[in-house]
């Protein structure tokens, strides 16, 4: 920000920065001072080099900034030139997302299906990277969620890494703000034994590659849901078992819930009897 002479200009970059330069204020010896506020969106980070500055010094008093922007700085002046040198970047993206993954026990298979929602922060992204179960024989369909399907493409990794495999959904353009993707899948479920039935259920895990967002933090829900006609139960790692009232994103109609926060690798046994 520069004084070109009478009053004052603002570079602006493509939806960067608003200034505001107040009324002066007088002072009881007669002189004046002018106060000037910046404001910035959250998806920038402004930097000043203390050095360069000419003629301004920082203000004390903030002023209420509204539609999504934050004050970046305050400063005072009173007289002329001024200089004040401004460096705007754009943040990095920042992901969080919300994992609810819903298990139906058929008579001979377990339908799961996992919806991913994301919220992407800051900057925009074009590209998610899950990892599925590698189940030999099951056919994982993975589809853009809600009324904006933005998934354009989705490309599986050619190998499988400790019965993992990655699958990469591409969007059609840059994403901020909130997209969804489901997956599906059927586990087929053996004959009954003696000790009854045990089918094995994990959710996605939420990662990135080359080019594509990191989650920066993830939580998730599980249900499992059963007939009336088996006795159902289970063991658990890193999910903790709640009660089917507590779900936000899931369906309570449910037999069994679960939830953790913040873990790659949460699992849930059902054994049907």
């Amino acid at each position: 920000l520069q004084d070109p002479g009478p009053g004052l200009s603002v570079a602006r970059g493509r939806g960067a920065d608003r200034s505001r330069v107040r009324r002066p204020y007088r002072f009881a010896d007669g002189h004046r001072a002018f106060a000037g506020h910046f404001a910035a969106t959250e998806s920038l980070e402004i930097a000043t080099d203390a050095t360069k500055v000419v003629g301004l010094t920082a203000g004390s008093e903030s002023v209420p900034v509204e539609g999504g922007w934050r004050e970046a700085s305050s400063w005072i002046f009173n007289s002329r030139p001024i200089n004040l040198p401004l460096t705007m970047n754009r943040k990095p993206p920042r992901v969080t997302a919300n994992v609810g993954t819903s298990v139906v026990l058929r008579p001979k298979f377990a339908e799961v299906r996992s919806i991913i929602k994301y919220d992407v922060a800051y900057s925009g992204v074009s590209q998610f990277v899950v990892r599925l179960p590698d189940l030999e024989g099951v056919n994982v369909r993975i589809e853009g969620e809600g009324d904006g399907n933005l998934l354009k493409q989705v490309t599986p990794a050619p190998e499988a890494i400790e019965g993992w495999k990655e699958w990469t959904l591409h969007t059609q353009r840059e994403v901020l703000g909130p997209v969804a993707f489901v997956a599906r899948y059927d586990i087929p479920i053996p004959e009954a034994g003696e000790s009854g039935i045990a089918v094995s259920v994990q959710p996605p895990r939420l990662l990135a590659a080359a080019g594509a967002a990191a989650v920066v933090s993830a939580k998730g829900e599980m249900t499992v849901k059963a007939d009336d006609q088996w006795s159902l139960s289970a063991t658990t790692e890193g999910v903790d078992e709640i009660d089917v009232r507590e779900l936000e994103s899931l369906s309570s109609d449910a037999s069994l819930a679960y939830r953790y926060f913040e873990s790659p690798n949460p699992a849930a046994v059902p054994k049907i009897s």
